[in-house]
C-alpha cells in the first residue's frame, strides 16, 4: 500500500513520522509495531490497517527518499552540462533534500549509507544501488574529461555517502532551515578536492546553481 503523504495530519503520515524517529534513536531492529503505535496514539489494528508490517513503513520511507532522488538523476542525465557540474547540482540537491525532508532521515540507512538486509527490502536496494552507480560514473566521467584529478571513482562515492549521513545526522529529527548553508558548503568542499583546476569551482558552482533551479522547477510540476 502506497502511503498518501499528501494528506498532512493524516494517520498515515503520522505513522511515517512517529517510526522515522523511532528508527533514529532505537534502530530498525530495536522498534516494534507496539512502540510505533503507541508513539502514534493508535491501536496496532489500526496501524496494521494501514501498514501491514514494520518491513512495510521502512520501505515506504526508503521509497520517498529514493524516488525523489532517482527522479533527479534521471533529469540530470538529460541536461547538456560537463559531469562535474552535474555531480555538483546533484550533491546541492541532495543535501537540500534531506534538509526538507519531513521524516526523520537518520534511521533509514546504515553503515555508509547502506539498506538492511532481508528480502522485504531487495527493491529498495536496488534503488540505492542505482543511484550509487551513477553517482560513480558522474565522477568517472568527471576524471575521464579531466576535470578531475585520476581518483578511484568508487572511493569517491563512499566519501561522498559519509558526507550525506553526515548531513542527515546534522540535521537531526526534523526539518532544518538553519542549516541552508550546507546546501552550498557541502558540494563546494566535494568538488574543490576532486578538481585537476580548483579554481573552476567559482564557474562550476555558478552554472550549478542555475541547473538546480531549472531541477526544482521541473520537478515541482
Amino acid at each position: 500500500m502506497k502511503p498518501d503523504v499528501a494528506l498532512t495530519g493524516s494517520t498515515q503520515n503520522r505513522i511515517l513520522t512517529e517510526a522515522s524517529k523511532l528508527f533514529a534513536t532505537r534502530g530498525f531492529l530495536g522498534t516494534s509495531t507496539r512502540d510505533i503505535a503507541q508513539a502514534v496514539g493508535v491501536r496496532q489494528p489500526s496501524l496494521f490497517h494501514h501498514f501491514p508490517t514494520k518491513h512495510s513503513i521502512l520501505t515506504a520511507l526508503l521509497d520517498l527518499d529514493l524516488d525523489r532522488v532517482d527522479q533527479r538523476l534521471r533529469l540530470l542525465a538529460e541536461v547538456e552540462e560537463s559531469p562535474a557540474i552535474k555531480l555538483h547540482c546533484h550533491l546541492a540537491l541532495d543535501v537540500q533534500h534531506i534538509l526538507e525532508f519531513p521524516y526523520d532521515v537518520r534511521g533509514l540507512y546504515v553503515k555508509n549509507e547502506t539498506i538492511p538486509e532481508g528480502p522485504e527490502f531487495s527493491v529498495q536496494r536496488k534503488k540505492l544501488s542505482s543511484v550509487h552507480r551513477r553517482v560513480r560514473q558522474m565522477v568517472q566521467d568527471s576524471i575521464e574529461n579531466d576535470d578531475f584529478i585520476d581518483i578511484d571513482s568508487d572511493f569517491v562515492r563512499q566519501l561522498i555517502s559519509s558526507a550525506i549521513i553526515g548531513v542527515m545526522w546534522t540535521r537531526g529529527p526534523s526539518p532544518s532551515k538553519g542549516l541552508a548553508n550546507r546546501v552550498r558548503e557541502v558540494p563546494d568542499f566535494i568538488l574543490r578536492s576532486l578538481l585537476t583546476e580548483p579554481g573552476d569551482l567559482t564557474t562550476i558552482s555558478q552554472r550549478s546553481q542555475a541547473l538546480q533551479v531549472e531541477i526544482r522547477r521541473t520537478l515541482a510540476n
